[in-house]
């Protein structure tokens, strides 16, 4: 195992770990996004799926960014999308979640800039190197899922 998929493997996911049916759904939009060669906000990626996790409000359904994004909303669609990278380096070493960005300044999250540092792809800390990172990561990501299917 490369060291990348190590470390992504050694993470703990203890929300995604919980739901896999929204982690599915996750994975879904986001590949129905990359074949189309686009981006999505955070808040479109959760629009209508409920998560059932039961260290979170006792289980019951939970909306993510309703009524708006609380930290513990930020921190379970983050572990998430880290979860999903795990996948998705393992299929086509790419990280998936580049596509996810936010509606204000459509910009991935300094969480995905923290999880990239993290695994060793991400070395630099100036904000032209982690643009170039990551528009290099778009590309990847665009490219695999209009060259597969999944």
């Amino acid at each position: 195992m490369d060291p990348i998929a190590r470390r992504l493997a050694d993470k703990s996911w203890p929300y995604a770990s919980q739901d896999p049916e929204a982690l599915g759904a996750i994975e879904r939009r986001i590949a129905n996004v990359g074949r189309r060669g686009g981006l999505l906000t955070y808040s479109e990626l959760v629009s209508g799926i409920s998560f059932h996790l039961p260290s979170v409000e006792q289980g019951r359904p939970l909306q993510l960014g309703i009524p708006e994004w609380s930290d513990l909303h930020r921190a379970i669609v983050g572990d998430f999308l880290g979860r999903m990278c795990l996948d998705t380096y393992a299929r086509g070493r790419f990280m998936g979640s580049a596509l996810v960005v936010s509606g204000i300044d459509h910009t991935p999250s300094e969480g995905f800039r923290a999880l990239m540092r993290d695994i060793g792809l991400l070395h630099g800390r100036g904000q032209p190197e982690f643009l170039k990172f990551w528009t290099q990561e778009v590309s990847k990501v665009h490219a695999w899922y209009a060259a597969n299917d999944w």
